[in-house]
């Protein structure tokens, strides 16, 4: 049990109260993606992104991983057969397989925006995990493979 376990009854709830526009924010990131198909969500919570890009177009083929199992028990049961949840953790995670796209929308790392600047930031105890992070996403990459992460406005 991590300290994540104690919020996902109410993730939902809060998530869907309006901090974030999942259709459009689906809409913004299938665009970005150009046909790439084979996706993994990092941080994928209860499956709530997801489940809006298969909305858009079913042919995707999404694999989340999240290191909660209360929020991962919410998003098998929300996506069902369409995508494959997996509990891991983004800094020893070995899928065995590599993927066209890889996103995060307001998990593990992301983008700040603060005047005119840009700052990645991640929920990861301290510089050194951030890179092992990002090094084992690179590793589940394919050539050419695209990492989106969210921004976040002021």
């Amino acid at each position: 049990m991590n300290k994540y376990d104690n919020i996902a009854e109410y993730y939902d709830s809060t998530m869907k109260s309006g901090y974030y526009d999942y259709p459009k924010e689906a809409q913004s990131l299938d665009s970005i993606l150009k046909g790439r198909k084979k996706l993994l969500e990092i941080g994928v919570g209860t499956g709530l992104l997801a489940e809006k890009l298969l909305e858009l177009d079913p042919s995707y083929e999404i694999t989340g991983i999240d290191f909660t199992p209360a929020m991962l028990d919410r998003a098998k049961a929300r996506l069902g057969n369409r995508a494959k949840v997996v509990e891991g953790n983004v800094l020893s995670m070995d899928l065995q397989e590599s993927f066209d796209g890889i996103y995060s929308h307001g998990g593990p790392a992301g983008v700040c925006r603060v005047g005119k600047d840009y700052h990645l930031y991640s929920f990861l105890p301290n510089f050194e995990d951030t890179v092992k992070m990002l090094n084992n996403i690179a590793c589940h990459l394919v050539e050419g493979g695209l990492f989106v992460l969210n921004i976040q406005a002021e």
